[in-house]
């Protein structure tokens, strides 16, 4: 099962950011391709470095005007780069998956990308057992 916790930027989420990042086994970082990485984003690697949580970057908002995707990826790359994330496109392990919301562009391949990750850190789970909740924030 996949669960996505997204929290705005907004500092007064800083706090469900860090429990998010303790108990998670993958975490999607999403980028804006029109902005790049920001305070936030920052902020994510850091909570993911912190806990030894790998990273998967959603590289959101390719289908805008004037987005390049192979530019895009070399441009976050690089940007990422300076955080200690080298992803693919540099040689690394981090994989940058292209995504599109409004039209669902990428997100197959987004799912393929955690599955992938996943099994690389043989994360099984038993269809049997019983579920498990944590509530970050109420």
């Amino acid at each position: 099962m996949t669960v996505f916790l997204d929290t705005p930027g907004h500092e007064a989420f800083a706090s469900m950011r860090r429990c998010g990042s303790l108990l998670t086994d993958i975490i999607v970082l999403v980028v804006a391709a029109t902005d790049g990485v920001r305070p936030q984003t920052i902020e994510s690697i850091e909570l993911a470095q912190a806990a030894n949580v790998p990273i998967v970057v959603a590289l959101s908002k390719v289908d805008m005007p004037g987005i390049d995707v192979d530019d895009a990826i070399d441009r976050i790359s690089g940007e990422l780069q300076v955080y200690g994330v080298l992803t693919e496109a540099l040689g690394g392990s981090v994989q940058v998956v292209p995504i599109a919301a409004p039209t669902r562009m990428g997100l197959d391949t987004l799912s393929d990308a955690i599955a992938l990750q996943a099994a690389e850190m043989s994360l099984l789970a038993d269809p049997k057992a019983r579920g498990e909740a944590v509530v970050l924030e109420s």
